[in-house]
């Protein structure tokens, strides 16, 4: 592999591993002041750190992903990671209008969380192909 593509490689996974840690920083650290300062106590604050369920449970969906779109003309990562990129960029959307109303507010972190995770899986296959010179 050229020096610049690889450089170029390198580039796209720091910035898609970027964008997908951007949801978990808000929760893991945003949310909690935000529960706090609304008056939620520790307990339901910790209740929170459940939105992250997803990331844990990648192993069950992962099979899927890795499998689902391998003949696509496109790329098979590909056919994961830009709709989730634009999943994302809605659900951070929606999240940013709706942060007066938490019962609206937890479900898009959810919903986030559930989208960056998947992009994860695809992302790592990505690094795998780019990375192995597949």
């Amino acid at each position: 592999m050229p020096q610049a593509t690889a450089q170029a490689t390198i580039l796209l996974l720091w910035v898609l591993y970027f964008v997908q840690g951007l949801p978990f920083g808000f929760q893991s650290k945003s949310l909690p002041l935000l529960l706090r300062e609304r008056g939620f106590d520790l307990r339901h604050i910790g209740y929170a750190n459940l939105l992250s369920l997803p990331w844990t449970c990648k192993f069950l969906i992962a099979p899927f992903v890795d499998r689902w779109g391998a003949g696509a003309s496109c790329g098979h990562r590909k056919v994961w990671i830009l709709p989730m990129q634009v999943l994302l960029i809605c659900a951070c959307l929606g999240a940013a209008w709706i942060t007066e109303d938490l019962e609206f507010l937890m479900p898009a972190v959810l919903a986030m969380n559930v989208i960056t995770a998947t992009m994860d899986i695809a992302v790592d296959g990505l690094a795998l192909d780019a990375l192995q010179g597949d």
